[in-house]
């Protein structure tokens, strides 16, 4: 059963760039060691625009958001301590470059109330967050759900 009391609400627009050096800070966190990421020389012989960039790329929008990867929950409203991240999914319309100056604007597109399979009442939100370039194409999708679960 849908709570619909906020579904559809933008909760935010934030706008930041594609920089190397994040991509570079993703690829150490993957463990990564493919030249590409480390060496502007390597990444310009093997073409970088051609390289495609990992969907996590899109979590760099976080950084630049004054609360960061916790403003989602604090904007729907959910109990930060209850919260567990669902699922993502992404659709890429075109590649992610480096250079790409993107905004990020993130909407609220579900609140549903279920069950839980241990007692008590779960919340799931979904928020989906555009992501488009200057010129205003959007490039790429976000889709994250949250789920609150009850309390204890």
């Amino acid at each position: 059963m849908g709570s619909g009391a906020t579904e559809g609400r933008e909760l935010e627009t934030v706008s930041f760039p594609i920089e190397r050096s994040k991509l570079r800070e993703l690829a150490r966190t993957f463990k990564d060691d493919d030249p590409v990421w480390y060496d502007e020389g390597a990444a310009a012989a093997a073409g970088f625009d051609a390289v495609p960039l990992p969907p996590t790329a899109t979590v760099l929008a976080d950084h630049w958001r004054e609360r960061g990867a916790t403003f989602h929950v604090e904007a729907a409203g959910l109990d930060l301590s209850r919260v567990l991240h669902g699922e993502v999914s992404w659709e890429f319309l075109r590649p992610l470059r480096i250079g790409d100056e993107l905004t990020a604007t993130s909407t609220l597109v579900g609140d549903e109330r279920r069950s839980g399979k241990r007692g008590g009442e779960m919340r799931l939100v979904t928020v989906e967050t555009a992501y488009a370039t200057a010129a205003g194409e959007v490039v790429a999708r976000r889709r994250d759900t949250l789920i609150e679960t009850a309390p204890r």
